[in-house]
């Protein structure tokens, strides 16, 4: 995900938060972590 947001991507399909407790946790840690980039 860093490496994306480096080459300025938009827009990063990482999942369905919905699905589980443990793809929304990992999505929001995505979130946070590119967010302000």
């Amino acid at each position: 995900a860093r490496q994306l947001a480096k080459l300025r991507v938009d827009i990063m399909e990482v999942g369905f938060p919905v699905s589980s407790e443990e793809e929304f946790e990992t999505i929001k840690t995505i979130a946070k972590t590119v967010g302000n980039e």
